[in-house]
């Protein structure tokens, strides 16, 4: 029979290491369980943080729609040059930007890959908002009524009516055209009304005045053109059509980080398991 220097002690030192061993790994235990608990509440942390970012984004895409389809259509926004759903998109920019920071400041954030989720995240909200500043001003040049370049384009309409520098039924022609394609954003009227204004063009080369006006309402109307197509006529194509890329890209990494931190902590608990069974068949041996 195998001798150990545990044989030698008496029942009462015997008893002593035995309870104290216990006690031992009932405090690792716990020491576990509180790291593990601290690291749950920095992972339900960064979920809410995230969940709140997901709720703004979807703020934004209204916020956008409603410039898109009600405001850029107030002149009120062409004088001052915002309105409230711009100024509440900013707002929820600098919410969604405080979230990132609280993230970025969660030492979860720090962790490969959901370290680098977070940075796409961030470069994506960003981005986003780049290419709702470029559509606002792209709207603001296109302007409406007396301003902008709509406001351009009626001004030289109303030259080459007042002044008969070309014939009303040219004229009628072409606001017919550009009317056309303003309201139901008609392609073939756009190119119908460049075709008809460079063909006016040469009929009346010999009148300057007509020629410079004429000329000057086609480019304008060529630029108002270049703008509705940046723009974009739906949410399939122009600046329109980045956004929502963007937004469906966001909400796809936020899906993607949430998912990693549901494994992460599922990982985690695994973990303990193992560890607790382990320290129970050491206890049970003990």
């Amino acid at each position: 029979m195998i001798k150990t220097p545990l044989r030698n002690l008496s029942i009462r030192n015997k008893l002593f290491l035995s309870h104290f061993l216990i006690l031992l790994i009932t405090l690792i235990i716990i020491l576990i369980s509180v790291k593990v608990n601290d690291k749950r509440l920095l992972m339900h942390q960064m979920m809410t943080q995230l969940d709140d970012i997901r709720t703004n984004i979807g703020k934004q895409s209204e916020a956008r729609q409603t410039f898109l389809l009600k405001d850029r259509f107030t002149e009120s926004f062409y004088i001052t040059g915002t309105t409230e759903s711009i100024i509440d998109y900013n707002k929820l920019i600098n919410k969604i930007d405080s979230s990132l920071l609280v993230i970025n400041q969660n030492k979860l954030s720090k962790n490969s890959p959901i370290s680098e989720k977070i940075v796409s995240i961030t470069r994506n909200i960003h981005g986003q908002e780049v290419f709702f500043n470029r559509m606002v001003d792209s709207v603001k040049q296109l302007g409406m009524g007396s301003q902008g370049l709509i406001g351009a384009l009626n001004l030289h309409k109303k030259e080459l009516t007042t002044n008969n520098l070309i014939a009303s039924t040219d004229l009628k022609k072409l606001d017919e055209l550009s009317t056309l394609y303003l309201l139901e954003k008609n392609e073939k009227a756009a190119i119908q009304f460049d075709s008809l204004a460079r063909k006016l063009l040469f009929t009346y080369s010999n009148n300057p005045s007509a020629e410079t006006i004429l000329e000057e309402y086609r480019k304008t109307f060529v630029r108002i053109v270049k703008l509705e197509r940046s723009i974009g006529n739906s949410n399939q194509d122009g600046l329109q059509n980045e956004l929502v890329k963007q937004s469906k890209s966001n909400d796809e990494q936020l899906q993607a980080t949430l998912k990693s931190i549901n494994a992460l902590y599922e990982e985690d608990v695994k973990r303990l398991e193992w560890i607790f069974y382990g320290l129970i068949a050491v206890t049970l041996i003990a």
